[in-house]
């Protein structure tokens, strides 16, 4: 449903026609699996401030694909972004996909934590079998 010039992969210079299914697990460097980090921070630490984000989203405007997107003179583009950001924040809040990144302050004591979005570190944790 994209136009061709949102279907070009910058880092591997192609087009798609559709969104390419890549299991980076076997070149990857981490050590653990990202979505293990936030349960072992929640076994470890308290939140003091939590904001998480991403997910969707980033399919589209990350390293591969977002450079293609003319947000600045493109209202085409810019209402497609808008669009995916919203649908973005539907389905984290309706609890159909998880947010992928995080920033936080964290302490080693017990203490109040202030959410952005009103999404809590346990509510953003990525079942086990997904």
């Amino acid at each position: 449903m994209l136009p061709r010039r949102l279907t070009y992969d910058v880092r591997f210079e192609r087009f798609y026609d559709a969104y390419p299914d890549r299991d980076l697990a076997s070149e990857g460097f981490e050590g653990i699996r990202s979505q293990d980090i936030l349960p072992l921070l929640l076994e470890r630490f308290s939140f003091q401030r939590f904001v998480a984000f991403g997910g969707l989203i980033e399919r589209f405007s990350g390293r591969a694909f977002g450079e293609n997107f003319r947000v600045d003179e493109d209202e085409g583009d810019r209402a497609l972004i808008d669009l995916l950001y919203l649908l973005n924040f539907r389905l984290i809040e309706a609890g159909s996909i998880k947010p992928t990144q995080l920033v936080a302050t964290l302490a080693t004591e017990p203490c109040e934590t202030v959410c952005g979005f009103g999404w809590t570190p346990a509510f953003c944790v990525r079942p086990p079998d997904a």
